[in-house]
């Protein structure tokens, strides 16, 4: 029987059955928030401008496997953590925030900056539940966010690990 020819990067051109077992089958639950912000853009050869973005944006957190309840995570959790997120910038100037001073607070670096901080929630989460001596959340394998300027435009940014130290 022929396998199916996967097409996107790192593992294009092999089949299915030469995939490593993590890459082949994984859970995942996503939330999603929304914020408005004000920033300023600044491009080689433009003057400088000022704007505003409702962002919507979606997180997606992958597992290998399920808790002992059969969850991959609290999905009230993971909306609680991604609203904390959303709080930092809600009806902020990025401008003026200390993580951004020195950047261009394009989509893609915002995309960036929430799934820091996305991972640092989860982290402290990991750490809260091996301290009541929990599995934690060492099965969790990718987070990936999406961040949607409008219905036509977004960027985002993935890890392919998620790393917990102990």
């Amino acid at each position: 029987m022929a396998m199916r020819k996967l097409g996107f990067a790192g593992l294009r051109g092999l089949r299915v059955d030469e995939l490593p077992t993590q890459v082949r089958t994984c859970f995942c639950i996503g939330v999603q928030d929304r914020c408005m912000y004000s920033h300023t853009f600044h491009f080689r050869g433009v003057e400088p401008f000022t704007t505003g973005c409702t962002a919507v944006v979606e997180v997606k957190i992958f597992g290998r496997s399920l808790t002992e309840d059969q969850v991959l995570l609290d999905i009230c959790a993971a909306q609680k953590l991604l609203r904390r997120i959303m709080e930092r910038y809600d009806h902020q100037n990025l401008d003026r925030l200390e993580e951004f001073l020195s950047r261009n607070t394009t989509v893609e670096v915002m995309a960036q900056a929430i799934h820091d901080h996305f991972l640092d929630g989860l982290q402290q989460l990991h750490l809260a539940e091996r301290g009541k001596g929990e599995a934690g959340l060492g099965h969790l394998s990718r987070v990936e966010v999406l961040v949607k300027e409008s219905d036509v435009a977004f960027a985002g940014y993935s890890s392919n690990s998620v790393p917990f130290v102990e």
